[in-house]
């Protein structure tokens, strides 16, 4: 593969290239980050991600803005640091944005890409998470989508949430977390299935923990008295 595949790629995502240009190129990336092998780390940098998000300011069609947000979180999976660095310049809050676009591979490319980042959280991102306020209200509402797969993913960043912050654990059950959980469970659908296994098990493992927290408070609130 030629040393300036990256740049010739990344011509393709400008904003002034022809829709189908820009679609090819962004199709070539999700295909190479998707498949993996010794030249994907000539793509996966931030400057291509980059790329890949300025054009998503501009794109219009859906196919497009799907590609786009595939090939980001795919790239970003392949190199974890560069969903921390999206979010560090970006913020938290343009992703939870993406969120609630009308196209659930956008939405999908985004909850991937949360996910990556809360796997590897940088200093500012778990700042940035102090108030589940923020994070919350789009991810639960998410949990009502029609497309399973959106659904799932959503369970996957709750359970990330939890284990980094467990303080998640009440506004998320006050969210009716719980009783959506137990209605997710009977979801035919395998990969949910899979999911909502993993949350209930990180929540299990979580109790312990929870109750110390508890019982710390208890024991803070009684001695100041």
């Amino acid at each position: 593969m030629p040393a300036s595949a990256p740049q010739v790629l990344l011509r393709g995502l400008r904003k002034d290239e022809d829709s189908i240009v820009q679609h090819y190129a962004a199709q070539a990336l999700d295909n190479l980050a998707s498949h993996g092998g010794e030249h994907l780390a000539k793509f996966a940098t931030y400057e291509v991600v980059s790329g890949l998000l300025g054009l998503l300011q501009s794109a219009q069609g859906d196919a497009l803005r799907g590609t786009v947000a595939s090939a980001t979180s795919r790239l970003a999976r392949a190199v974890p640091s560069l969903a921390a660095q999206v979010l560090d310049k970006s913020g938290l809050g343009r992703l939870l944005e993406r969120l609630s676009e009308d196209n659930a591979r956008v939405q999908q490319g985004f909850l991937n890409l949360l996910n990556t980042a809360l796997q590897h959280p940088s200093h500012r991102l778990v700042k940035s998470l102090d108030d589940p306020e923020v994070a919350l209200p789009p991810l639960t509402r998410l949990l009502e989508h029609s497309d399973s797969t959106v659904r799932a993913k959503v369970l996957v960043a709750l359970q990330l949430l939890f284990r980094l912050d467990s303080s998640y654990l009440l506004p998320a059950c006050e969210r009716k977390l719980l009783p959506i959980v137990d209605r997710l469970s009977r979801d035919p659908d395998p990969y949910l299935a899979a999911c909502v296994g993993s949350l209930v098990s990180s929540l299990h493992a979580l109790v312990p923990s929870v109750a110390s927290d508890i019982v710390t408070e208890f024991s803070r609130l009684s001695s100041a008295r």
